[in-house]
Formats: C-alpha cells, sequence, structure tokens
C-alpha cells in the first residue's frame, strides 16, 4: 500500500469514528427525553427520532465508504468504479474529482496534488440497492430491545422486588 492511500485508509476510519461518535452524542441527548412516567408516549417519539438519525447517517456512512472506495481504487489501481449516484459522468474522471469528492463527503479541506488532472477510467459497475426495509427492521428491533423495551423491564423488576411480601 502507498504512503497516499495508508493515509487515506486512516481518514476513511476517523470519518467514519466521526460518524459513530455523533450518533452517540445524539442518541444520549435524546434517551434523557424518556420518560419512565410516559414511557409509551416518550418512548415512541425517542424511537421515532433515533430511526431518522440511523437513516440519515447509514445514508452519510454509505456515501463516505463509496467515495472513499472510489478514490481508494484510482489509486492503486489506476480505475475506479461510476458515482454511487449512478449519474452518467463520462468515461472518465480525474484523482482530482475523487479527492474532491472524498474531501465532500468527509466536510474537510482538500489539498492540490500533483496527480489530480490524470485520467482515470471508469469500470462500467452497478451499485447494489441499499436493503433499506430490511435495515430498518433490525434497526427498530435493536433500539426497542435496547431502549423502551429494557426500560419498561426493569420498572416491571423495581415493581416486583417492592411487592408487598417480599422482604
Amino acid at each position: 500500500m502507498r504512503r497516499a492511500t495508508t493515509a487515506l485508509v486512516e481518514e476513511y476510519w476517523q470519518a467514519q469514528e466521526h460518524i459513530g461518535v455523533q450518533i452517540a452524542s445524539q442518541s444520549l441527548a435524546q434517551w434523557s427525553r424518556v420518560n419512565p412516567h410516559s414511557l409509551e408516549e416518550s418512548g415512541a417519539a425517542w424511537l421515532a427520532w433515533m430511526l431518522a438519525l440511523v437513516r440519515r447517517e447509514r445514508r452519510r456512512s454509505r456515501d463516505q465508504a463509496a467515495a472513499f472506495y472510489r478514490l481508494y481504487r484510482a489509486l492503486e489501481t489506476g480505475h475506479t468504479v461510476p458515482p454511487l449516484s449512478g449519474e452518467y459522468v463520462g468515461e472518465t474522471t480525474t484523482p482530482g474529482e475523487l479527492r474532491e469528492d472524498w474531501a465532500d463527503q468527509t466536510d474537510t479541506i482538500r489539498t492540490p496534488e500533483p496527480d489530480d488532472g490524470e485520467e482515470i477510467r471508469l469500470e462500467g459497475f452497478d451499485w447494489p440497492e441499499e436493503p433499506e426495509e430490511s435495515h430498518d427492521r433490525a434497526a427498530v428491533a435493536s433500539l426497542v430491545s435496547q431502549g423502551p423495551a429494557k426500560v419498561r423491564q426493569h420498572l416491571d423488576q423495581a415493581d416486583a422486588d417492592e411487592s408487598p411480601g417480599k422482604t
């Protein structure tokens, strides 16, 4: 692996880590709004908010991964694949265009490189469709089981522990 691609891999992991940290921070902030005394209502609101967050950040993560892959592949092999968007952009691209896309996806500043204008051939490739519905079902199951359902379980256990006849 060349030094440029080694650095790119590190940038990719940092960008993905940044997404994870943002999700954790936002979900903790929203979790504070869940009220055990109105668990059904506040839990449903939390779940809807969290699902929207998961969808948005999943899309952002996928966009970053595609931009990374396209640039990495171009730098390592001299050819790459079309954009994730599926829009026709011609038969070729340049490392500069790929670096610009990477910078856009990661909100970073791109510095010019000597090879920015070189031509990179695009191979025929169709990105697979993301199975959004199955991802959403998995996210909801996880969020419910680890969120409101777990709170309900702890509340029920606390009630059982405090019921008359227990010593």
